[in-house]
Order: structure tokens, then sequence, then C-alpha cells
């Protein structure tokens, strides 16, 4: 989110997508794990504008996760 690469620096890239390639990560995926974490930052009472900020982040980093591709984006033969 534009800080400083404080764990980068530490510990190296963390890899993220390689690590969840071996699962099946869709769009059902990522709006589940995206309901988990609006229902956290309300649970903790995070407040506009920065709620709906770190709902951007999150949806960005969830969506990129995804290694299934939905039926729309699918090619057409």
């Amino acid at each position: 989110m534009g800080g400083p690469p404080l764990y980068m620096n530490e510990f190296g890239h963390p890899r993220l997508r390689a690590r969840h390639m071996p699962f099946s990560v869709g769009e059902g995926a990522r709006d589940q794990w995206m309901m988990c974490m609006r229902k956290a930052l309300a649970d903790i009472g995070i407040e506009e504008p920065l709620k709906s900020d770190l709902e951007m982040a999150f949806y960005q980093v969830a969506d990129f996760m995804r290694n299934q591709m939905s039926d729309d984006e699918l090619p057409r033969l």
C-alpha cells in the first residue's frame, strides 16, 4: 500500500501467488475471502475512508490470487 518494504527487506518477497497455485482459487474463493475481510474490518471498527482504501487493496490482492478463469473469461471457440 505504499509503505516501506520492511517485510521484503527482512524475509524476501512473500510470493503469495506462487504459494496459492497448488489450490483452486476462483471468483467464489476470492469473494468469500473478501467477505471475511470486510467482516473483520467492521468487527474492529475501521472507519471511512481507511475502510474503503483497505477493501480496495485487499480486493486487488485477492483477485490477483485467482488461478481459475470464470466462465465469461474462457475463450470462445
